[in-house]
């Protein structure tokens, strides 16, 4: 159990440092696995950010796909603005 515990961790770990088809790949092998229905919940909506800038403007993407329902979502922040929290103004 503690070897599982231990796969689990470096699998939630990895997320953002490999592909999503290897994160995804690694979490339906060890969902296979399981005999836990609580060990696998978070493992059904991937989501990644990209930040990119252009002529000095910080831009985003966000994508998230769930592997239970197939929903998908791409969304472009385009630019992004800043605000000072104190008061609500652009920065």
């Amino acid at each position: 159990m503690a070897d599982r515990k231990v796969r689990v961790q470096s699998h939630a770990d990895s997320y953002g440092k490999v592909t999503p088809e290897e994160w995804l790949l690694e979490g339906e092998s060890l969902a296979k696995e399981s005999t836990d229905p609580e060990d696998n919940k978070y493992m059904t909506f991937r989501e990644d950010f990209e930040w990119y800038i252009v002529s000095g403007t910080l831009h985003g993407v966000f994508k998230g796909h769930c592997t239970k329902c197939g929903l998908g979502i791409d969304y472009k922040i385009d630019p992004i603005i800043f605000y000072d929290e104190r008061n609500g103004e652009a920065v």
